[in-house]
């Protein structure tokens, strides 16, 4: 997927394919009161470092075969700065939304507030569209966000469309069912951020060890 011209500060791209490529159908503004909540992830630091590491520990040759870094470590070498974190706290406070979650390793932000304030915070307007392929309405910004006045880099900022749905992955039926409610498992936003590192690993081809992370 083509990056983001988010004026330098968003890497990823953010909006679906079909809304930058025009294939999708305008069905109006959305409600400027409605409540989005989203997660504001910061890059990795020192990515070439981080490829020999990942590299070394799984080379029996080299000293450092599994030496794994603690949570601690593996955030003063790779992960944003807390300088750089706390400047992005700080600018979603002052653009009127809230941080409602953050991680120790400086990873993400979990964010929520009225659609009027991400407007003005990512100089987007969020729209509804008529999905392509579906028989439904999802949203989404009208062009890739471009955080006003922000000078910390970002990663990515999910949770602005809801284009793709999750689907479970298990159809009700085809086990038995007990009297006992499901237990609901909280994962916290730390593990997320292992999952996105996990995910990061995979698409560098490198090893990654759970022990460097959790």
């Amino acid at each position: 997927m083509p990056r983001c011209d988010g004026g330098g500060a968003v890497q990823a791209q953010c909006i679906p394919d079909a809304v930058a490529r025009g294939q999708a159908v305008t069905a109006g503004t959305v409600d400027l009161q409605q409540p989005l909540r989203l997660a504001i992830q910061l890059p990795l630091r020192n990515q070439g470092e981080l490829t020999r590491l990942l590299h070394n520990l799984y080379d029996p040759k080299n000293a450092n075969f599994h030496k794994y870094l603690s949570v601690d470590e593996f955030t003063e070498r790779f992960g944003a700065t807390a300088r750089d974190y706390n400047k992005v706290v700080a600018w979603v406070q002052a653009r009127g939304l809230t941080v409602t979650a953050t991680t120790p390793n400086r990873r993400l932000i979990a964010i929520e507030g009225p659609v009027n304030a991400v407007n003005r915070a990512f100089n987007v307007k969020m729209k509804n569209y008529r999905h392509p392929r579906e028989a439904r309405d999802f949203y989404s910004p009208d062009r890739e966000p471009a955080p006003a006045g922000l000078s910390v880099p970002l990663l990515q900022i999910t949770g602005l469309s809801n284009y793709v749905q999750p689907h479970p992955m298990l159809r009700r039926g085809r086990w038995r069912t007990s009297s006992t409610p499901p237990v609901r498992r909280r994962v916290s936003a730390q593990r997320h951020a292992c999952g996105i590192l996990r995910q990061w690993s995979a698409h560098r081809r490198g090893p990654i060890d759970r022990h460097i992370f959790v």
